[in-house]
């Protein structure tokens, strides 16, 4: 188990630029959860996940918009619970497919 995941395996982030470098990177999201007042975003277990979130803070790169089209789409992911409580349904976003890929 990677030293960054909790006792789930699960690798969890509230910053959404990180969490679309990820996405962008092709890692599977895998849910999210409280963080104390913030949302998290959750990653499934991976051997890569470590080192892509070094990456990240050392300044890798990824295609702009791509990542721009992840943040979005994660974004909308975490604020969907507002949403939800208003009756707007909403999906987990397709890594893959970018601010279209919502799973309805």
């Amino acid at each position: 188990m990677s030293a960054l995941a909790d006792a789930n395996g699960l690798y969890r982030t509230t910053n959404l630029y990180e969490a679309a470098y990820l996405l962008t990177r092709s890692f599977r999201l895998a849910g999210k959860a409280w963080a104390g007042a913030r949302m998290a975003v959750c990653f499934a277990p991976d051997e890569r996940l470590e080192q892509a979130v070094m990456d990240y803070y050392a300044g890798g790169m990824v295609r702009a918009r791509e990542l721009a089209a992840q943040y979005r789409s994660v974004k909308d992911y975490v604020f969907s619970d507002k949403r939800e409580q208003e009756g707007v349904p909403h999906g987990i976003p397709d890594p893959r497919r970018g601010a279209e890929g919502l799973h309805r």
